[in-house]
């Protein structure tokens, strides 16, 4: 099975039918060169692949059954999963380049890239204080525990974003702005007109401020 990472949901219908062909195989080999995710549900999917007599589950409910912090559980499963998977690495085909030079550069943002991330920083300290009066621990450098990881990953991403462009946020078109704008193109269709109004309204808040302009 080349590619054998895509065999990680279990639930998919390409897992369903090459399992239907892999009962009858004899012999199994996985080939990929991706690595293998700390994941136990897509671990044990390709446990199951390569030894359904073993790892069968049927309908069991996996979350229930494994616990996703059993770090212990996850090596045992890469050690079984070892023996049955042939990896690709750069380590054994890359010899004969040269190693990779890197340089950092670093670039100044210019006015208005500067406002948006300030505005961006300054959000971001707004939520933490928020959060800090509201669990009522002090507000300090160290967020983690104060606001939940997926917020912090989102902020992060808007700076990221900015660094690059500050087109790539809304921070120019306001609400309103986007409430007229979905009220004047909603009746031509962009959308589809099996969309309601309210629903284009919503994703067109979605839209960065370049992709607002075209």
């Amino acid at each position: 099975m080349d590619e054998a990472h895509v065999l990680k949901d279990k639930g998919s219908f390409r897992w369903r039918n090459l399992m239907a062909v892999a009962q009858h195989a004899r012999q199994r080999l996985m080939l990929t060169r991706t690595p293998l995710q700390n994941d136990l549900h897509e671990l044990w999917s390709l446990l199951e692949f390569m030894m359904p007599d073993i790892f069968a589950t049927g309908d069991v409910d996996l979350k229930k059954l494994l616990n996703e912090e059993d770090h212990g559980l996850i090596l045992r499963i890469k050690s079984i999963l070892g023996p049955f998977i042939l990896r690709c690495l750069k380590s054994d085909v890359m010899q004969q380049l040269v190693p990779k030079i890197q340089h950092v550069n670093f670039v100044v943002m210019d006015s208005e890239q500067s406002r948006a991330y300030n505005h961006a920083i300054e959000e971001y300290r707004a939520a933490c204080q928020a959060r800090s009066a509201k669990s009522k621990v002090k507000f300090s450098n160290n967020v983690v525990g104060l606001i939940p990881k997926r917020q912090i990953s989102n902020y992060f991403m808007q700076f990221r974003k900015i660094a690059n462009h500050p087109l790539l946020i809304r921070r120019i078109y306001s609400d309103n702005d986007v409430d007229r704008i979905a009220r004047l193109l909603y009746p031509r269709g962009p959308f589809g007109f099996e969309c309601s109004l309210e629903r284009a309204t919503q994703k067109l808040k979605e839209y960065n401020d370049f992709a607002i302009h075209q």
